[in-house]
């Protein structure tokens, strides 16, 4: 498995499509750099689902399981309320 990177840019400064492309060649000062490791990314909480605007769900909005069985005893502790 290769790497993966994601490159932030500040919205205060226009891009220019000729130089900041997909697939052109990116130095990083490492100074300013930092890794985010998949074991990091996994201990957060997330959601493909938006709400009626659009806008991401709140914190405690999103329900998080790790497998089905705890999804579904979560599920029916909800229904016998």
């Amino acid at each position: 498995m290769q790497p993966m990177y994601q490159v932030k840019f500040s919205d205060s400064i226009l891009l220019d499509p000729e130089r900041v492309r997909v697939g052109r060649e990116v130095f990083h000062v490492p100074s300013r750099s930092r890794f985010v490791f998949v074991s990091q990314i996994k201990n957060k909480k997330g959601s493909d689902a938006s709400n009626v605007h659009d806008e991401e769900p709140g914190d405690d909005e999103v329900e998080f399981f790790s497998d089905d069985e705890a999804e579904t005893a979560y599920r029916s502790r909800l229904k016998r309320r």
